[in-house]
């Protein structure tokens, strides 16, 4: 009988790497407890457009390959802390992460048990990350992931594989939420965003990007809140620099996402019903001069 593939037995791992696009030797890889991977190859076709009297096409030939695809899953203490490093173009210093210039690239693996088949990326980092605070339901984490080399397998690359940490996912319950430097307690969502507008670099003669560069990291985002006062409209309409933070906790251990120095970029408030009106937001984060980035994460 055919073993077809299954969702509920795949594997995501990674391991970050030392030389970017190189799996480190005998990987110990980190098994990531995501609710959705896409790895995909990349690969760009040129079409031989000459005229043979026949209308038809007759080449289509192979152009640059690479890794492009998604990550999603639900944030957590520990688990992600990797793809935040990677976005972050950084690494956590007495657990605290800013904003930096070095990529954090790894390995990226999708394997299959049931049928002995995987994927791998090397080079990979995330190149787009979103974090997403609603008011029902768990905060979750996606990423947009490009790399260099993505190949089929048919054995785990791991030596090993060490588990994800068994902790609870964070909803906004029992976090804290400020802005400009003051509690608020009318926000019903949160959605921060980091681009980092990467290219790949591409030379002659060669099929996969030999690396890739970041553009500027860009942090900004949007929050919803129910309509009191006209407080954050006043920082819209006067282009008042605030800043805004907000910490999540799963009881234990908590993951604080600070922006130190933002300005509100638009406002919509439509009133379309006869229930509470919402608020709704967009923000850009700048560099803070006292701690010396756009975006904090701090965890404890």
């Amino acid at each position: 009988m055919t073993i077809y593939t299954t969702g509920a037995l795949t594997r995501t791992a990674l391991i970050a790497e030392t030389t970017s696009g190189t799996t480190p030797a005998s990987p110990v890889m980190l098994v990531l407890p995501d609710t959705k991977i896409d790895l995909e190859p990349n690969q760009a076709f040129y079409a031989d457009t000459s005229i043979n009297a026949d209308r038809m096409y007759h080449y289509d030939i192979p152009g640059l390959k690479k890794v492009q695809g998604s990550l999603s899953g639900n944030l957590s203490h520990l688990n992600y802390g990797p793809i935040l490093q990677s976005a972050m173009f950084g690494t956590f210093a007495s657990s605290v992460l800013k904003t930096g210039a070095t990529m954090q690239s790894f390995t990226l693996e999708e394997w299959h048990s049931d049928s002995s088949t995987g994927s791998t990326g090397t080079g990979c980092f995330a190149d787009k990350l979103s974090i997403k605070v609603p008011v029902n339901g768990i905060v979750t984490i996606d990423a947009t992931i490009m790399g260099m080399v993505y190949a089929a397998t048919t054995a785990a690359i791991g030596t090993s594989y060490t588990a994800a940490t068994v902790e609870q996912p964070f909803t906004h319950l029992g976090g804290t939420l400020t802005e400009g430097g003051g509690a608020i307690a009318s926000l019903t969502s949160i959605d921060l965003t980091i681009d980092n507008g990467a290219t790949a670099l591409q030379v002659l003669g060669t099929a996969a990007p030999i690396g890739y560069v970041p553009g500027f990291a860009k942090v900004s985002g949007t929050l919803s809140a129910f309509f009191a006062n006209n407080t954050l409209m006043n920082k819209f309409l006067a282009n008042t620099a605030s800043s805004l933070s907000f910490t999540l906790s799963d009881g234990a251990s908590t993951l604080q996402f600070n922006c130190p120095n933002i300005i509100y970029t638009s406002l919509k408030k439509p009133v379309s019903s006869q229930g509470a009106i919402v608020v709704t937001m967009a923000f850009e984060a700048l560099k803070d001069v006292s701690t010396g980035s756009n975006l904090v994460i701090t965890k404890s």
